[in-house]
């Protein structure tokens, strides 16, 4: 079996295989397996600082159950050590690839956590957090120095702080992709940061991606003291709004399997949960530091 990057008129062919992972851009570094000259497997990977992460591996149907998948691993390791990362991260979703978490923990990788991303109807959400607004105005619950603003009028150092401190903390999230620029168009159209006397109290990271219909909720944050009231209620009804009036009817937002708020808004507005991603984590270690 040979093993190796794509040649230039094999990239189609990449994109045929792994259709996901060539979602987002830049394009992710790819390995193609081989077999009497056919494309037998390929993984894509993305490399971010010392971490290889949002893999990707697919055995073409014909060749699975012969260790293609195995040798594409083992080499991915072998790549990451000699780039110097410490460890890889895979995210796979367990409704549609039943089989990879045993495959998975027999290479090595070990389950790090889940993480539920459900997609709701907007049109649904938006009159009930609309109705809870109106009411905490009424009850005079919203502090009077609150503002709603873009990201590019945010102080954008204390977003990422908050980000880094109550997000990518947790073991099951995804850092290879929360941890994005935020600079440019990405997110400024229906992003909400709310601030309270200046500062960041509160931020919801929205993309609205129109080759695919819907919008998604990158990432949704609100300092512990502010929690439980009106500071998610406010961003998240505002986004909401902007992404109704573009167009938009769904809304996709992540949940770790443990967060009771999130899954009780899920419930509430009738959400179906549509993949299940379990994150495994492979830590690595170099030829010199194994023998010391």
């Amino acid at each position: 079996m040979e093993i190796r990057p794509p040649h230039p008129a094999e990239w189609p062919a990449c994109r045929m295989l792994l259709p996901h992972a060539f979602e987002r851009k830049p394009a992710p570094e790819v390995l193609l397996a081989f077999e009497e000259s056919r494309i037998a497997g390929g993984v894509a990977f993305r490399s971010r600082g010392n971490l290889c992460g949002m893999v990707d591996l697919r055995v073409v149907r014909t060749e699975r159950r012969k260790g293609v998948g195995a040798c594409l691993l083992q080499h991915l390791c072998e790549r990451a050590i000699a780039a110097g990362q410490a460890s890889i991260s895979v995210f796979t979703d367990v409704l549609a690839n039943p089989d990879a978490p045993p495959f998975l923990t027999a290479n090595g990788f070990e389950r790090k956590g889940r993480l539920l991303v459900m997609e709701a109807d907007a049109r649904i959400m938006l009159p009930g957090l609309s109705k809870i607004r109106d009411r905490l105005n009424a009850a005079g619950k919203i502090p009077p120095g609150v503002r709603l603003v873009k990201p590019s009028e945010a102080p954008m150092d204390e977003v990422v702080e908050l980000l880094d401190r109550h997000l990518l903390a947790e073991p099951s999230m995804r850092p290879e992709f929360l941890r994005a620029s935020f600079s440019g168009s990405r997110f400024e159209e229906f992003s909400v940061i709310v601030l309270l006397d200046g500062r960041v109290a509160a931020f919801v990271l929205v993309e609205w991606l129109h080759d695919l219909g819907h919008g998604h909720v990158v990432a949704r944050v609100v300092a512990p003291e502010y929690r439980g009231g009106w500071a998610n209620v406010l961003m998240m009804a505002l986004a909401l709004e902007r992404g109704i009036a573009a167009g938009f009817s769904r809304v996709r937002f992540d949940s770790l399997e443990d967060n009771a708020d999130t899954l009780s808004l899920a419930r509430r507005y009738h959400a179906d949960t549509v993949h299940i991603l379990d994150r495994f984590l492979r830590p690595l270690r170099s030829p010199e530091a194994t023998s010391r």
